[in-house]
């Protein structure tokens, strides 16, 4: 009886439940062939660019607000690897449209059924039993599928723990890792340096699944801008940061989860205006938020 009562009163001293020092395996759900899922997006960005020649006087100046936002049910129909992102999508789209500095354009395959296959090393974009979708009617999709070079699936993975993580305690991903992953110029920048931080914000149960709050904090030096082959040398180097939270299934058993996201990009640097010294200014930040509920798992 009295071992009874002795252990009764330590686990009453003791702070915080036991369960809190429990650590929890971070792993995520890998798309199948047949899985369907509705996604929500929406994105916002506020940019603002300054080019100023040697005199100090401004020579080119933009700035651009938008929102893009889609909504579509998404059946992976074939996807070879498992660690690599399908080869063949179908997608239901409910609404597609984005607004830049108070212009509203919708795409035109908003409302129809969208098939994207992989052909050699590019993907192509249909109307289900209809025309091909090229040209400036598919910028958006090729930028999502055949302009970017990096892998998210693969980002996504190093930014995770290698080792299992209580609630609240971080982490760091390997920043040599995540610069390979990185180092492509396919945001428009390309980036010298790396940091990142995750942390285990809390853990709960829904539906019979695990899941879990993560929160990411990433920093990285940029250290030229402009499109793909004509890229911009920084003197010093800009600043891109991104900072947000994932709302996830972490036991790996469903694809369903929350992301919350705000990308910022910060430059005051020389740089070269054929042979004259100028300088270049940009501000940006971009809150992304995006939703995935799986409907049918295979």
């Amino acid at each position: 009886m009295q071992v009874r009562i002795v252990v009764g009163l330590v686990l009453l001293l003791t702070p915080g439940p036991l369960l809190a020092q429990e650590a929890h395996t971070i792993k995520l759900y890998k798309d199948k062939d047949g899985d369907t899922f509705r996604v929500n997006k929406d994105e916002k960005g506020d940019f603002t660019m300054v080019i100023k020649g040697p005199d100090g006087g401004a020579l080119d100046e933009k700035k651009e607000k938008s929102l893009r936002v889609e909504a579509f049910v998404e059946t992976i129909l074939e996807r070879p690897d498992p660690d690599r992102p399908p080869t063949r999508i179908k997608r239901a789209y409910e609404k597609c449209e984005e607004t830049k500095n108070g212009k509203k354009e919708t795409a035109p395959y908003a409302g129809k059924t969208v098939l994207i296959e992989k052909k050699r090393d590019k993907f192509h974009f249909r109307v289900e039993g209809g025309d091909e979708i090229t040209g400036k009617d598919a910028e958006t999709l090729d930028k999502e599928f055949n302009a970017k070079k990096t892998d998210n699936k693969k980002l996504e993975k190093l930014l995770l723990p290698t080792k299992a993580v209580k609630v609240g305690e971080t982490w760091i991903p390997d920043p040599d890792e995540l610069l390979k992953e990185l180092r492509a110029d396919d945001e428009g920048f390309a980036v010298s340096k790396v940091k990142a931080a995750g942390k285990l914000l809390k853990v709960y149960d829904k539906d019979g699944c695990k899941f879990g709050t993560l929160e990411f904090e990433l920093e990285m030096e940029v250290k030229s801008v402009g499109k793909a082959g004509e890229m911009i040398a920084l003197n010093p180097p800009g600043k891109a940061t991104g900072k947000g939270t994932m709302d996830v299934c972490i036991d790996g058993t469903r694809g369903d989860g929350t992301a919350n996201f705000t990308f910022g990009l910060a430059v005051d640097s020389k740089i070269d205006l054929g042979g004259q010294e100028g300088r270049l200014l940009l501000n940006g930040t971009g809150p992304l938020t995006e939703t995935r509920v799986q409907l049918r798992r295979r």
